[in-house]
């Protein structure tokens, strides 16, 4: 058994996975529908009245299109996981009511959409409007993640240009209502340059600039398509993870789409990875450039969640992740219970509302994004993740 000291390293290692990581301003109340958290309850954080007005993304604009402007690409500068309160930076994220219930143990203002687990733990209440958002105060236990996964060291990889998340926007008229434009998520591995022995050449500016590596992993035809430069052959770089039927609604981007996030380090793989997630963010120009800040929210099934857990860095051996060890998988089981008694959805959208089970956690991000080129489709080397089978259930 573990003791203190290996408890609250467990702690510290659940904590790895998420952090504050802010910057640039922003208020993002006019993203979505339902009501200011001025009304909300400071202890329960229920709203003050027994209706539930559900916190939704704009809906799809009525107006005609009109001609196109040129593609956008955009590449993450900032992101924010944290719920708590800080001066500054980003807004935090606020998410949005995923199964249009707005639910709490005392009283209930709706049914659940799913049936909870049987935690034994007082279930946590929809924020304002049934926004959801259980895995926040997960994700928001630590300031600092140091050397481990997580936000920081996702938010590091960014400045340090080695890393990014790419959106692509197309089909966008330029004007603050579209009924029909095109997103797509990828990933890039770094700013065109990386794949040279020398590495990537400075840091990003995020002026409009920067040329970004693409994932294979992320573009129809995969690793067929290494060193293809997008810039020439735009046709060869289309993004796996696409929304064709997203639109813009009063500036404001609105997608549904998978999205995964790799929070990795040397130490450990750690990945958020959201079904059926809803990007809204505000578009702006800013000279010659576009600027998109929003949030992107979505269910995190936890079958998907377990694993990367498993991964995380243990801080018992430096260098292996907790699935390494019989010690590390102790830490493990600390961190699988609070994932698996906090599920507050059903991983699949189509059985909200059905008495399923609740399998997943809802989550949501804050980020900012500014205009950028797609470069060189590149994949650097890199040998396979420790535990890459690694499976597990709460059932176990």
């Amino acid at each position: 058994m573990l003791g203190r000291a290996a408890v609250a390293v467990a702690v510290a290692a659940a904590a790895a996975a998420g952090v504050a990581v802010a910057c640039g301003p922003g208020d993002l109340s006019d993203l979505t529908g339902g009501r200011p958290d001025a009304g909300t309850s400071v202890d329960t954080g229920l709203v003050d009245s027994a209706v539930c007005t559900h916190a939704s993304a704009p809906e799809r604009p009525t107006t005609p299109d009109a001609p196109n402007i040129p593609g956008l690409t955009f590449a993450f500068d900032a992101v924010r996981f944290d719920t708590d309160e800080q001066d500054g930076g980003l807004p935090k994220p606020r998410g949005l009511d995923l199964d249009r219930r707005c639910t709490c143990d005392d009283p209930k203002l709706e049914e659940e959409s799913c049936v909870p687990p049987d935690s034994g733990t007082k279930r946590t209440c929809d924020g304002v409007d049934g926004r959801d958002n259980a895995a926040g105060p997960l994700l928001s236990t630590a300031s600092v993640a140091g050397k481990g996964v997580g936000p920081a060291a996702f938010q590091k990889k960014i400045d340090s240009g080695v890393f990014n998340v790419l959106v692509t926007l197309d089909g966008w008229n330029g004007l603050p209502d579209d009924p029909s434009v095109v997103v797509g998520y990828a990933l890039s591995n770094g700013l065109e340059g990386s794949q040279n022995e020398a590495g990537a050449p400075g840091v990003p500016k995020f002026d409009g600039t920067d040329v970004w590596t693409v994932a294979p992993v992320s573009v129809l035809g995969g690793d067929s398509l290494i060193g293809v430069d997008c810039r020439l052959k735009p046709a060869s770089c289309v993004p796996v993870k696409l929304d064709t039927t997203a639109y813009v609604r009063d500036g404001n981007l609105v997608a549904h789409l998978d999205v995964s996030l790799p929070l990795d380090s040397a130490d450990g793989a750690f990945q958020i990875e959201f079904v059926g997630a809803t990007t809204v963010a505000k578009l702006t120009k800013e000279g010659d450039h576009y600027r998109a800040i929003g949030e992107l929210v979505g269910r995190w099934p936890i079958q998907r969640i377990l694993p990367s857990l498993a991964r995380l860095p243990n801080p018992l051996s430096s260098g292996k992740p907790l699935c390494a060890t019989d010690a590390g998988l102790e830490i493990y089981q600390i961190i699988k219970k609070s994932a698996c008694a906090g599920a507050d959805l059903a991983a699949n959208p189509a059985a909200d509302r059905t008495s399923a089970r609740c399998d997943a956690l809802s989550n949501a991000i804050t980020f900012s994004s500014v205009s950028a080129t797609a470069g060189t489709i590149y994949k650097p080397e890199g040998g396979p993740t420790e535990c890459a089978d690694f499976t597990d259930s709460c059932e176990k």
